[in-house]
Parts: structure tokens; C-alpha cells; sequence
């Protein structure tokens, strides 16, 4: 029975594998990660090993190098499987370590059995030794896996930019769909308002009947809006005239009966619950068109009982808008409900970007660094000039992938943070900002000065912090080497709005860059000469609008720069 030692740090992919392997007849050994897998080949050694790439603690990169360095494991075939790492130089990479097979998940469970199977027998057939793995020194190595995992970044970061782009277009769709229905409906309110208006300033339908409960009047309005000329009615008991204009379809039995029971109670006391209240009520035309009528009737006591005075107005344009406002609004409703869940996959998106950033991008990185720090401590003398220098650059490259991370999480973040607003007093907030930059600013000789009392402001303290920690990181960036760089926090208070100034007499910015400084990934200057990643005056701006503020800059080149955020005052 053939051993197969399966490293994987998903516990599922663990499980799905042993039971493929186990049930074709192999003996299964799993490990989580590489480190793990070492320590058990070792003890235990097994005939082929299964491995996947990103793992914590040491990935597959790393295994494979220390499998293929090992005198005792590295004639044991060494095969990678992966969903992750699936570009060409990928494989190539791993196959310059020494690896017998490059496999890409997901794979048919018989396929992927068959390519296992392929392994040993070659390895059979051969019966020879493996080839020592590819003679490259520990910087070439290491720069390779660097690139490796500068191009998975960048794929990450495509991949973050298309979502964001996904977000923007949801909400700027979502925004028209809002403001359009809103006009419609807007328009609608002033079309009824005007119906309205022409409806006062006309003759209302007016009709009488008298205590015996037939129609004596019958006015040239009330014509017009039932249909039903007055030598039709007159002389008519008004339950009579009722049961003419209820839409035939609608005349059940025995409504006529209660028609005539409510009006001769109604005529014979002057009480019922709907004396004097405005009612509504839907009309057939003799041509068959149906109309809304609103009236109301007014018992007048007589000698003789009671007369009834009802007055009507034709609603039915208005009863038309209503349910087509009724029918917008339920269709605005199911318009928002499915652009909100779009918004909340697109969320989702982001949420697994981040994750990913900081998981899957995070550990390598710190990988390299880590081993770059060994290198350096161990072989730094024993390198030629161009190693030192090649390695130096790891480190750098290190350093500035680490800040790129940090500030994409960051900026991702901020788009998704719910606003906590909180009464904050700014002076203080300010000072203990100062505090945080101390050092940097006692090394470089600069001077931070708060012109005059800042007030308390409603505000969100992460969002705030995020605004003033990059401007004056930026101030500090950006200063001129011929000047001592001051720092300058000033306000105005108006009634609705507190204005902050940071100003600095650095470099400055040329005025038609002083709006493009704000786009994400926007850089003026090479990294080598002022480093930074082109991400904190994005988030600045997103941080200020999340709080209903804005930002904006003026400056003057050569001669510094004044940053301006403007922020409700309640």
C-alpha cells in the first residue's frame, strides 16, 4: 500500500482528499502546514506528497525547497496542488524547486488520481536517482518567490479596483432610479394639486332629496359627472338612482334593499356614521365609464322629516394618480430592495477582499521579510556586492508592500465603516495627535503650532483620526530640506460649519494637481525621492464625505500648502 502525505491548511480540502486517496487504496498522512509536513515525512516517510501553495507557518514554496534539500526526502516525488497560484510562471517557479508535477485545483477526482498514479510509475520506470533541484542561489531564490508574490498582489488589486468600480456604478444607478421616481412622484403631487385647484374653482354636482326620499334637484354639474341627465332621475327615490350608477357587475343582491333601509333611517332622524364626512364612492357611467366621486350629504331639518343635501366632486383623476404613485412606489421598493442587495455582494466582494489582503497576502510578506532578515544576519558578508544590494531591494520592496496592504485595507474599510458621530473636542483631539507624531518631528527639527482654540464637534473619532494623522503625515513627507517645516492648525467657526486649516510651508503642489491629489493610486513625485503609497489623501476625502464634509487644497508651488476640511458644526 503506497503512502501519500497530503499538506493542506483548509481542514475540508484536508478531508476531501483523504477520502479519495484512501478510498483508491492509499494510506493517507496530512499535515496543515509545511513546517508540519517536514516534521512527519521525517518520522514517517511517505511515497509521493500532496501540497498546496498558500499555507501559514511555511507555504509550499518553502516545503519544496527544504524537501528537494533534504538527502532523505528528495527522491520522493513532490507534487503541487493549487487553485491559487495558476499563473505560468507559477508553475515554473515551482518546478524550478524541483517539482515532479504542477497541478491546478479543481481536478475530477479520477483525473486527479490518474496524475498521482503517473508520478509513481514514472518514478518507477526511471528507477534512478532525482536530479538535484536547480542550482540558484538563496537571493535569486528569493526575489523569485518575491515576484511571485508581487504579481498575486497585483491581481488582488485588480480584483479590489473592479469591485469598487461594481459599487460606484450600483450607487450612481441606484441614485438616478431615486431621484427619477422622486421627480415622478414629485410631479405626480403637483398634478393632483392642480386637479384639485381646477375642482374648488368649478361647479360642484349638487343633488337634493326630500323626506319622502325622492330626487328634486339635480344640477347641470351632477349631469356632467354621472351621466345621468335630471329627467332621468327626478322624481326617482334616491336608493333608486344609488343602484343606477353602482357598476353592474357590483349590484348583488339585496344592496338595492340596503341602500333604501340606510337613507329612510337617515331621512326619518338625521343620524347615520356617515353624515357630514367626505365619502368616496365609484360610479358607471350609462356609456359604461367608470368614475370616482367624493361628496358628502347634509341632512336639513324640516316640518315634515328631514331633506338630504349632497354634493360631489369627480376624484377620479386623482384616485388614478394615487394608484399610479401606488404602483411607482412598489416599484421603486422592489428597485431599491434589488440594488441594495446588489450593493450587499458587491460588500461581500470587498469584505473577501480584505480578508484575502490581509490572510493570504500578509503571511507570505511577512515570509520574505523574515527570511530576507536571516539572510542578511547569516550570509550578508559572504554576498558579493550585487547580492547585498539585490537583497536590500527585498527588504525595501518588503517594507512598501506591507504600507500598500495597510492602506488598501484602510481604504476599503472606510467605505464600509457605519458612522458613529460623538460630541469631540477637537483641541484636545488634535494635541494627542501631536503627541503621536512627537518623535518624527523632534528629529527633523519641525514645529507644530495650534493658532487658537478649536471647538467641540459632532464627529466619527476613527474617521477624524484617519483625516488629520495623513495630513500631517503628508506635511512631514513633503517638506523642504532649505527650511526648518512648520505645521499650522487653525479653525473658523461659521454657523452650520467648522472649517480646519493644516497648513505647512513645504514643497507645495501646482494648481492643476491640487484636485487629482485626491484620486487613489495619484502620486506627483517618484517613491524613491518622497515615499508613500498615492492611497491617504483618497482616504482623507472618503473619510470627510462618509462625514457629510468636504476637503479641498490651495497652495502655492515651492512655498507650501494649506489643507482645508470643512465639517458640519451639528
Amino acid at each position: 500500500m503506497k503512502t501519500i502525505l497530503i499538506v493542506d491548511d483548509i481542514k475540508e480540502n484536508l478531508y476531501l482528499l483523504e477520502m479519495l486517496f484512501q478510498a483508491y487504496g492509499y494510506k493517507t498522512i496530512s499535515a496543515n502546514n509545511g513546517a508540519e509536513a517536514l516534521g512527519l515525512a521525517l518520522k514517517d516517510t511517505p511515497d509521493i506528497i500532496v501540497a498546496d501553495i498558500l499555507m501559514p507557518v511555511m507555504d509550499g514554496y518553502s516545503l519544496c525547497r527544504e524537501w528537494k534539500k533534504d538527502s532523505h526526502l528528495k527522491n520522493i516525488p513532490f507534487v503541487f496542488y493549487t487553485a491559487t497560484y495558476t499563473h505560468p510562471k507559477d508553475k515554473e517557479f515551482a518546478m524550478s524547486l524541483g517539482a515532479e508535477k504542477f497541478i491546478i485545483k479543481p481536478q475530477e477526482p479520477e483525473v486527479l488520481v490518474q496524475m498521482i498514479n503517473s508520478v509513481l510509475e514514472e518514478f518507477k520506470d526511471k528507477n534512478t536517482l532525482q536530479p538535484e533541484v536547480h542550482d540558484s542561489s538563496e537571493v535569486t531564490l528569493l526575489k523569485e518567490y518575491n515576484e511571485t508574490l508581487i504579481r498575486k498582489m497585483e491581481e488582488r488589486m485588480l480584483k479590489s479596483e473592479a469591485a469598487e468600480k461594481k459599487i460606484r456604478i450600483y450607487a450612481a444607478q441606484l441614485e438616478v432610479e431615486i431621484e427619477e421616481r422622486k421627480r415622478a412622484v414629485q410631479a405626480l403631487k403637483e398634478s393632483e394639486t392642480l386637479f384639485r385647484s381646477v375642482i374648488e374653482n368649478s361647479a360642484e354636482g349638487f343633488s337634493i332629496i326630500d323626506e319622502s326620499g325622492q330626487t328634486i334637484v339635480w344640477n347641470n354639474a351632477m349631469e356632467r359627472l354621472t351621466g345621468l341627465k335630471a329627467k332621468e332621475v327626478i322624481a326617482k327615490t334616491a336608493w333608486d338612482v344609488q343602484f343606477q350608477l353602482i357598476p353592474e357587475k357590483e349590484r348583488v343582491e339585496g344592496l338595492k334593499e340596503n341602500h333604501k333601509s340606510t337613507i329612510s333611517e337617515l331621512l326619518a332622524n338625521g343620524e347615520a356614521p356617515f353624515v357630514r364626512k367626505m365619502l368616496e364612492k365609484k360610479y358607471e357611467l350609462p356609456d359604461g365609464t367608470i368614475r370616482y366621486i367624493e361628496g358628502r350629504i347634509i341632512p336639513i331639518k324640516t316640518e315634515k322629516g328631514f331633506i338630504l343635501v349632497s354634493s360631489i366632486d369627480n376624484i377620479t383623476d386623482r384616485k388614478n394618480s394615487e394608484e399610479e404613485i401606488k404602483r411607482m412606489n412598489e416599484e421603486l421598493e422592489f428597485k431599491v430592495h434589488e440594488r441594495t442587495s446588489q450593493l450587499e455582494a458587491v460588500n461581500k466582494e470587498l469584505e473577501s477582499f480584505s480578508y484575502s489582503v490581509s490572510h493570504d497576502l500578509r503571511a507570505p510578506l511577512r515570509a520574505i521579510f523574515g527570511f530576507s532578515q536571516i539572510l542578511a544576519k547569516r550570509h550578508r558578508e559572504s554576498l558579493n556586492k550585487e547580492g547585498q544590494q539585490y537583497m536590500d531591494y527585498i527588504v525595501e520592496a518588503s517594507i512598501r508592500m506591507e504600507q500598500l496592504i495597510n492602506d488598501l485595507l484602510n481604504y476599503s474599510r472606510l467605505g464600509r465603516k457605519s458612522l458613529e458621530k460623538h460630541p469631540l473636542q477637537l483641541d484636545s483631539f488634535i494635541r494627542n495627535i501631536e503627541l503621536e507624531f512627537k518623535q518624527k518631528l523632534d528629529e527633523i527639527g519641525a514645529v507644530f503650532i495650534v493658532e487658537n482654540k478649536l471647538p467641540e464637534i459632532p464627529g466619527d473619532v476613527s474617521l477624524l483620526h484617519q483625516i488629520f494623522t495623513n495630513l500631517i503625515e503628508n506635511a512631514i513627507t513633503y517638506r523642504r530640506t532649505d527650511v526648518p517645516l512648520e505645521i499650522r492648525i487653525s479653525c473658523e467657526t461659521k454657523e452650520n460649519e467648522v472649517i480646519v486649516k493644516v497648513s505647512d510651508n513645504g514643497i507645495g503642489i501646482s494648481k492643476e494637481y491640487t484636485e487629482k491629489i485626491f484620486n487613489i493610486f495619484q502620486r506627483l513625485h517618484s517613491e524613491e525621492k518622497y515615499p508613500g503609497t498615492g492611497i491617504g489623501l483618497a482616504n482623507v476625502r472618503k473619510a470627510a464625505t462618509m462625514m457629510n464634509g468636504k476637503v479641498w487644497v490651495e497652495s502655492i508651488f515651492g512655498k507650501g500648502s494649506t489643507f482645508f476640511v470643512n465639517l458640519p458644526a451639528k
